[in-house]
């Protein structure tokens, strides 16, 4: 199964596309073009690498792009800080 990752001193592609992306529509569609159908969100890793990074360090109206688009998926698995998401469309 393909997949994307980013490392700590990687541009992170979700800040690309969240850049460009200015409707909720579009950010899923980004995703789906480039083959993602599934979120793995570890949030304890995203607060710890946010701050000596600026790791997906989101504006609010970007982090509610962020947050509906992965809330409009299927949740698949949940133990946090991990969460696991289907995307719609897939």
């Amino acid at each position: 199964m393909p997949y994307r990752l980013c490392g700590a001193g990687d541009a992170h592609v979700m800040d690309k596309w969240l850049r460009e992306s200015e409707t909720p529509p579009e950010l899923p569609e980004k995703m789906r073009e480039n083959g993602i159908t599934h979120l793995f969100i570890n949030f304890a890793e995203w607060s710890r690498l946010k701050k000596p990074y600026g790791y997906l360090d989101l504006s609010d109206e970007k982090m509610k792009l962020f947050r509906d688009t992965a809330m409009s998926g299927g949740e698949i698995y949940r133990k946090p800080p991990v969460i696991i998401i289907e995307l719609s469309g897939n």
